[in-house]
This record gives C-alpha cells, sequence and structure tokens, in this order.
C-alpha cells in the first residue's frame, strides 16, 4: 500500500450528493451564465480536498519528523569528532585510577615491611642466618590428621578391651579410652610442638626448662603406658563388670605396675608398645609442624604471607589497570562502529526522502486531479439540466490550494533530497574521515595506557 492515501472519489461524491446536487442546480439554471463564482457544491468539493490534504498530510508529516530527526541525529554522531572528548574524559579517569591503585598497593607495601623488619630484628637477636623451615598447609593438615588417626584408633583399642569391665558399659568405657589417649597423643604432640623446639633456643634458661620438662615427661608417659596395660591385663581376667571393690584394686595395682608385671599378657604388652609408639609419633609429629627454632616458622611465615599478598596485589593493580585501558580501546572502538551506523542510517533516510518526494508529488498531483474529475462530473451533468447556456469559467480546470512541489511544501528537508551519486560520495567521505579519526584516537589512547603501565610499574618496582 503506498504510504499517501489517494483520495476516494464515490466517497465524496455520495457523501456530498454531488451528482443529484448538480441535477438540481443545472435545474434552476445555477450559477447564473455569467456567473464568475463557484457554486456551493463546487465549493464544497474544494473545500473537501483541500481540507483531505491537509488533514492526511498531518498524518504523515511525523514520518517526515522522524525522517529529520535521525538524520540530525547521525549527522552529529558522524561529523562530530566524538574521540578527542572521549580521550579526555579516558585520560582524566585514568589518572584517577592510577591514584586509587597506588593507594590500595600502599597498605600492602607498609605490612610487607613491617613483616620483613619483624623477621630481619627476629633472625639478628637470635643469631639466625639459616632460611626457615615453612611448612606447607597441606603438609600440616596431614599431620593433624595423623594425630587425629592415632586418637582415634588407640581408643577404639582401649574401649574394645574395657568395654565389658568399666561400669557405665559402652559410654563408660570410651570416656575412659578417651582420656587415655588424650594424655598418651594429645599432650606428646603438644610437648613436641612447644617443649622440644625449646631446646634450640639461643636463651639456656629455656633450653634448662624444656630439658627438665621432658626429663619428666619421658618417665611419665612410659610410666603410664605401663600403668594401662596392667590395668588392660587385670580388665582382660575380669569376667565380670568391676565392683566398686574391684576397680579400686585393680587402680591399686595399676598405680604400681612395676610390682604386678607378671600380669600382662601379649595383647597387653602389645597395647603399651603401641601406645608408646604413638606417644613418640605424635612427639615428633609436633616437634615437625613448624621450623625447629621457637617462632621463627611463625615470624618467617608472617612476612611471606605479607609478601605474597603485596606482589598478588600488584599483579591485580596492573590487571585491573590493563583491563581499564581495554575498556577505553572498546569504548573508541564501539563510537566508531556507532558513526558508521549512523552514517548508513543517514543514507537510509536520504532514501526514505527520496521516495517521499516523489510519492508526495504524485499524491498531491493525484489529489488535485480527483478533485478535478469531481468538479467535471458535477458541471457536466449541471449542464444536461440547464436551459441556459453553462457559465463560462465550466471550461476552466478548477484551483486548490494544494502545493505540489515537496521542495517548498517540505523545505525543511530540501537540502537533504539529493541524487543517488550525491548521496554515495557523501557517505564514503563520512566513512574515510570516521577511519582516519578512529586510528588517530585508538593510536593516541594505546600511547598514553603503555606510558602509563610503565609509568605504574617502575612505582611497583620502586616499592620493592
Amino acid at each position: 500500500m503506498s504510504r499517501w492515501e489517494p483520495l476516494d472519489t464515490v466517497k465524496l461524491e455520495e457523501d456530498n450528493q454531488i451528482v443529484s446536487q448538480a441535477e438540481t442546480d443545472g435545474g434552476f439554471n445555477e450559477p447564473s451564465s455569467d456567473s464568475t463564482i463557484l457554486s456551493s457544491s463546487e465549493l464544497t468539493v474544494k473545500k473537501y480536498v483541500e481540507s483531505y490534504y491537509s488533514t492526511k498530510f498531518e498524518e504523515y508529516s511525523s514520518y517526515f519528523s522522524g525522517l529529520e530527526t535521525t538524520i540530525l541525529r547521525s549527522e552529529a554522531l558522524t561529523m562530530a569528532d566524538g574521540h578527542k572528548g572521549q580521550l579526555a574524559e579516558t585520560k582524566a579517569k585514568a589518572e584517577f585510577l592510577i591514584t586509587e591503585l597506588k593507594a590500595k598497593i600502599r597498605p600492602y607495601k607498609e605490612r610487607k615491611d613491617f613483616e620483613e623488619e619483624a623477621l630481619r630484628s627476629f633472625k639478628l637477636s637470635n643469631n639466625l642466618v639459616r632460611p626457615a623451615v615453612i611448612k606447607s598447609p597441606k603438609l600440616k593438615f596431614w599431620l593433624v590428621v595423623l594425630v587425629f588417626f592415632m586418637f582415634i584408633f588407640e581408643t577404639t583399642a582401649n574401649t574394645y578391651l574395657l568395654s565389658g569391665a568399666i561400669t557405665g558399659g559402652i559410654q563408660g568405657a570410651i570416656a575412659f579410652a578417651s582420656v587415655i589417649s588424650f594424655i598418651n597423643i594429645i599432650l606428646s604432640f603438644m610437648a613436641g610442638r612447644i617443649v622440644i623446639p625449646q631446646l634450640h633456643h639461643k636463651k639456656k634458661s629455656k633450653n634448662n626448662l624444656a630439658k627438665l620438662i621432658l626429663c619428666i615427661y619421658a618417665p611419665i608417659i612410659i610410666y603410664f603406658n605401663f600403668a594401662m596395660g596392667v590395668f588392660r591385663s587385670i580388665s582382660e581376667a575380669q569376667e565380670t563388670t568391676f565392683t566398686a571393690a574391684a576397680i579400686q584394686d585393680a587402680a591399686v595395682k595399676s598405680v604400681l605396675p612395676f610390682s604386678n608385671m607378671d600380669v600382662l599378657t601379649i595383647a597387653s604388652i602389645g597395647l603399651i608398645a603401641i601406645g608408646i609408639i604413638f606417644a613418640m609419633i605424635s612427639l615428633l609429629d609436633g616437634y615437625q609442624f613448624d621450623d625447629p627454632y621457637p617462632k621463627y616458622g611463625s615470624v618467617n611465615e608472617r612476612a611471606k604471607v605479607a609478601r605474597e599478598d603485596f606482589n598478588e596485589e600488584c599483579q591485580k593493580t596492573l590487571k585491573e589497570f590493563s583491563s581499564n585501558a581495554q575498556e577505553a580501546q572498546n569504548q573508541i572502538s564501539q563510537l566508531k562502529e556507532d558513526r558508521l551506523e549512523a552514517n548508513v542510517n543517514w543514507g537510509l533516510c536520504i532514501d526514505g526522502i527520496q521516495d517521499g518526494f516523489i510519492d508526495y508529488q504524485s499524491w498531491t498531483t493525484g489529489l488535485i486531479s480527483s478533485g478535478i474529475i469531481v468538479v467535471k462530473r458535477y458541471r457536466a451533468v449541471n449542464s444536461k439540466f440547464r436551459s441556459t447556456p453553462q457559465p463560462a469559467y465550466f471550461d476552466e480546470d478548477m484551483s486548490f490550494s494544494i502545493e505540489t512541489n515537496p521542495d517548498v511544501r517540505i523545505a525543511n528537508l530540501k537540502e537533504h533530497h539529493m541524487s543517488d551519486k550525491d548521496k554515495m560520495t557523501i557517505i564514503s567521505k563520512n566513512n574515510d574521515v570516521i577511519t582516519k579519526e578512529y586510528n588517530l584516537g585508538m593510536e593516541e589512547v594505546s600511547r598514553f595506557f603503555e606510558d602509563r603501565n610503565s609509568e605504574l610499574e617502575d612505582y611497583i618496582r620502586s616499592l620493592g
């Protein structure tokens, strides 16, 4: 369907009863033979056609307004070198970002310097020159798992042997076995973790205290395991649950195991051996948990973590700045694409104007022709019913107040009404300008970010 809707002459004639009115006017010889003034019916046709033109043009004017708006927007984007403002904004944001990134790095640098100075002071005050033995989190995890496994194993074994002899059944046996395992394994692990490293301390007082604790610890653990072995042997020989008196008697015999060694069974001796072995493993486990020198491992660990955090933050800083540079380049590329698209849209609008101007001229000419046809029909019918000659102006075509020249009626788009050759010349020229400005902008932004990235790297290197 054409964008411009033609006039429906049939509807015009029927709505205004043009034919019947022509018969009536002719019968009364109206208009008179010497009249130069249009009849009321002719005026009705003239008014109808002109009103139809005005109404429909207002409806269709939004199409031209849309073209004009799109053209203005496209020209603004196509012809204005938006990269200049874009580069200025990008540079300002980048400078601000660099300031922010430097401020973010500074606390990590201060923490690293503090921990490294603390490490240096610790090494000097303790006459240490060797690097610390820093255990990985994975190794520490498995050392803890080993202690836990030994605790569970010994608790389970003791519970099995004592469950039929201890008052309280399985729950009483578990409670009693847990206490035994805690003393044997957990305390041994703590001794290895806290006491043995003191033997390496530069202060003699700490060395001597550690030796004293170990001299107390070793016989106690051995004695404790033998005492538990005696108690296990007595509990194995017990056919029923201990009475209060039996428990007291067994406890007395367990406290003096070396006078009751004859009650030990093969199973009890094996469990004594396991208990002592587990105690020694726990002791070694605790000793291997960190550096042999007291606190040296933790001080080194803090310095190591501070250095790693600092390096990680520096890498994040460079990565963030690199992302900002990429984002800026993407914005420049996007502006180029937007401008090229605007140039294409401009060309499409020119095509629309070309078609619209042609359609407008055809439409208005058609309206006038339709109006003239209806008027001629009126005059022809009128003449048939007249008894006097028709007015002289009946031989002339009626004029209508309709502008058929689109350059006049749509003057705001006149300058954009051009040939395809002119249109393609402008589009090609715009594309060349857009590409050139894009290349210059991309070159400038790349150079800017390379310089600032080097500056940021130099700053990071200066921090150590």
